[in-house]
């Protein structure tokens, strides 16, 4: 596997305080990806000067939400394999050489995930109150953070849907088992997922809540559909 064979693809809003971190711990990776594309998703803060002065190809779109940023993203990017970081989340040394070690190793292997280890922000504004839950554990991580996909694949599942504001990532999930895509889960963590009060706010949370039970609600009609076809 050519090391010009990854594109990591990063959505960003307003993430001048995390970009240049996250982007860091992708290009310090001892497998060195083709391409680091930044899409920035309507910011109103710094997002745009930070990104300006990395090592990174800089798109901008008007806001439109972090899946319609990540099909942007695949639409430019250039690699074989497709890799998705959030701004705010950080790759553990050694990520992408795992995973390309797995699907090496393993002609069906399609996609590759990994654990994830959950930490706290420290404030950012001093007036911050909310206190997230932070398992102390490294928790399986099914997210767009820890994949390593073909971009073929990824295509072939289609892009994430923009309906949702959040859950996008579990319902192209759900469309991936359903069309058997072969995977598999590493031991090791790949990511570190960054929890502070923009991603974990009440607000934010009854979205997840509503977008998941109709995103639920549809994996099971479409597995019934399915089922009816096998018959």
């Amino acid at each position: 596997m050519s090391k010009s064979s990854i594109s990591v693809i990063i959505p960003a809003h307003n993430a001048e305080h995390f970009l240049a971190e996250a982007v860091a711990s992708v290009i310090s990776q001892d497998y060195a990806p083709l391409e680091v594309i930044v899409v920035d998703d309507g910011s109103t803060d710094a997002t745009a000067a930070v990104a300006r002065n990395l090592p990174v190809t800089y798109l901008a779109q008007a806001q439109a939400g972090a899946a319609a940023a990540r099909n942007h993203g695949v639409q430019v990017a250039r690699g074989e394999l497709i890799a998705f970081l959030d701004a705010d989340d950080l790759w553990c040394p050694g990520k992408l050489s795992r995973q390309i070690r797995a699907i090496s190793a393993d002609a069906e292997l399609e996609m590759v995930f990994g654990h994830v280890q959950q930490f706290v922000c420290p404030s950012l504004t001093g007036q911050e109150t909310i206190k997230p839950y932070c398992p102390p554990a490294p928790i399986p991580g099914y997210h767009p953070g820890t994949m390593l996909i073909y971009r073929a694949s990824f295509l072939r599942v289609g892009y994430f849907d923009t309906r949702w504001q959040a859950g996008e990532f579990m319902d192209w999930y759900a469309k991936a088992v359903s069309q058997e895509l072969k995977f598999e889960l590493l031991p090791e963590v790949l990511m570190r997922r960054r929890l502070h009060a923009s991603n974990q706010g009440a607000g934010r949370q009854t979205v997840y809540k509503a977008d998941y039970l109709r995103i639920l609600r549809e994996s099971v009609h479409r597995r019934r559909a399915l089922d009816q076809a096998a018959d």
